[in-house]
């Protein structure tokens, strides 16, 4: 059976919540993605994201909380979900959403 874009979405939150988010990457994640941050900076092509999620990985020292705060779908999906994190060169939190 086909997944719903729901479903993906759901699948990608609960194996970001595992410690799995890169694995998540692999598995949905088009070659010819394009992921803009908040700022306006985008970032083309699975590779050079890849990177960026290594690298963000590579800094989280510990998980105090993530969360869907809503999943909408009609196959369109809009998504909204938030990480907080303390970096292991760093005692701050951050939030990392998506839109």
């Amino acid at each position: 059976m086909k997944m719903s874009y729901y479903d993906k979405a759901k699948d990608i939150y609960d194996m970001s919540a595992k410690g799995k988010g890169l694995e998540a990457f692999e598995k949905y994640y088009h070659n010819d993605v394009v992921m803009v941050e908040a700022t306006g900076e985008a970032r083309n092509g699975k590779a050079a994201n890849r990177k960026f999620e290594q690298e963000f990985i590579g800094m989280i020292k510990e998980v105090h909380g993530s969360g869907v705060r809503a999943i909408t779908s009609n196959e369109s999906i809009v998504k909204r979900f938030s990480k907080f994190v303390k970096f292991s060169a760093r005692s701050t939190l951050f939030s990392k959403s998506n839109l």
